[in-house]
């Protein structure tokens, strides 16, 4: 039992991770982006430009593929929840806060997901 659940947590953290790409870095672009257009930041940096270019090709996949790793994460969560290790001879503390600290975290990858890809097929997509 003790080799599924680090499978799970480490499944979770995998998934997790990746939204460092499909969802931070392009929100921090965009945002880049959108104080240029009003001013507020004069320039971009040449090479923030070239990456935000090289990543409109890309973009319907990592948005494909986001939302399959978040898919997995709530499917991952959804498992860890009916996991009740202390029935398998486990002698630490509950599980209940570290499982309501990833449902949390899961929740803010979810919205952040949601508010990506909305700007993306509001002003994106089709250009």
């Amino acid at each position: 039992m003790e080799r599924i659940q680090r499978a799970i947590f480490w499944a979770i953290v995998v998934s997790e991770t990746g939204h460092v790409f499909c969802c931070v870095l392009p929100t921090i672009i965009s945002l880049a982006s959108l104080l240029a257009g009003v001013g507020m930041l004069s320039i971009l940096p040449a090479g923030i430009l070239a990456f935000h270019e090289l990543m409109h090709k890309w973009e319907l996949p990592m948005i494909a593929l986001s939302a399959a790793v978040l898919g997995l994460g709530w499917i991952l969560n959804a498992i860890s929840e009916r996991i009740d290790c202390h029935s398998t001879g486990c002698h630490h503390g509950p599980c209940k806060p570290k499982k309501l600290s990833a449902k949390g975290i899961l929740i803010f990858a979810t919205a952040l997901f949601v508010f990506n890809t909305a700007i993306y097929f509001l002003f994106h997509y089709g250009k």
